[in-house]
């Protein structure tokens, strides 16, 4: 998988990842920082392993909303690859 089409395929979910932020902040205004997930695609497009490499929120429900989020993103199928991990970051702060 090309760095391009997984960061293409990332940026169609953002806006999704970043509205459950969004909602937590509603509850917390001080919440703010980088998360770093390993994300590992498989060749089917399917996440099979999100995980969390580092975080500054210090929410562990805010981390466990973004993993399942982040879980049900799919990439297009591609059987000439294997396995990939992506890490990816996401940097939240307050409008």
């Amino acid at each position: 998988r090309s760095e391009e089409e997984m960061s293409r395929v990332m940026d169609q979910h953002k806006s999704a990842i970043f509205q459950i932020y969004h909602r937590a902040l509603r509850q917390n205004a001080t919440l703010q920082g980088r998360v770093v997930m390993n994300i590992v695609i498989e060749p089917s497009g399917q996440i099979s392993d999100v995980s969390i490499v580092t975080s500054e929120l210090k929410d562990p429900e805010l981390e466990a909303a973004l993993i399942r989020r982040v879980r049900m993103i799919r990439f297009p199928a591609d059987t000439g690859v294997t396995r990939t991990t992506l890490r990816q970051t996401f940097d939240f702060l307050p409008r």
